[in-house]
């Protein structure tokens, strides 16, 4: 008699049924609109949870006041950060361009200088 090794035809099934169901409900989830915006809401009141407590040394009360919030307020605050953070890294960005384009007409005016003292 052979000794059943691996996986069982009933082990397969089950798997297949959690694999079914996990899909149903990330579809239900993905096509409802409110479904998915409470799950935003959720993952995004967690995110600044997170945020309060270690960006801010928040207290437990004012991390209990992000609970509070609506899901609608939840992602608007991110929504703002997110865009204040992006906003940020472009002005970081200019900057940056700025300073490269000095260096350059700095070097140029030296290369003249340089130039006009060798002749």
């Amino acid at each position: 008699m052979r000794k059943n090794r691996g996986i069982s035809i009933g082990a397969i099934i089950i798997g297949s049924a959690a694999l079914a169901t996990v899909v149903g409900v990330a579809l239900y989830a993905y096509l409802d609109e409110d479904t998915r915006h409470h799950v935003q809401g959720v993952v995004n009141r967690e995110k600044v949870k997170a945020y309060v407590r270690h960006q801010l040394n928040g207290s437990d009360k004012l991390v209990s006041m992000v609970d509070e919030l609506s899901d609608n307020e939840v992602n608007t605050l991110v929504g703002l950060a997110n865009k204040t953070n992006e906003a940020g890294n472009r002005m970081s960005d200019g900057f940056n361009e700025i300073i490269k384009r000095a260096k350059e007409v700095a070097n140029n005016a030296s290369d003249k200088v340089q130039d006009l003292m060798d002749n």
